[in-house]
């Protein structure tokens, strides 16, 4: 039997892409898309992550590595699980002036996803 941690963890991520899709579909071509402004710039991070199971046990580890290149943001953020599956995800997103997502690669395989992805979005201007 799948982690409900697991299991809650790919709901999440299918239910947040399903919530950005589906109203991108409802709208016309040319509806313009609700900018968010930089308050604050964005700067080099890194963090170690752990993921925990409702009773405590570790079920993976990870990191995120945040980088900047002038205007540019790339985080990457992968898990590790004991079970040799993995959650990968690169975001690069644009902060002159306002966010702007430019490309999202997010990959989970392995015996904890049963249902295997490998999302890409490219949102760059053509």
């Amino acid at each position: 039997m799948e982690n409900p941690v697991v299991q809650r963890l790919g709901f999440c991520l299918l239910l947040s892409l399903l919530l950005c899709a589906c109203p991108l579909y409802a709208l016309p071509p040319s509806a313009p898309a609700q900018s968010i402004p930089v308050r604050y710039l964005q700067g080099t991070v890194h963090s170690f992550l752990v993921l925990k199971s409702d009773d405590g046990k570790i079920l993976a580890s990870g990191d995120s590595i945040q980088t900047v290149v002038g205007n540019q943001v790339t985080t990457h953020t992968l898990f590790s699980f004991k079970d040799d599956s993995i959650d990968d995800e690169t975001t690069v997103f644009s902060q002159r002036g306002a966010f702007r997502l430019i490309t999202d690669h997010h990959m989970q395989k392995g015996p904890s996803f049963p249902h295997p992805m490998d999302v890409l979005i490219d949102a760059r201007s053509r």
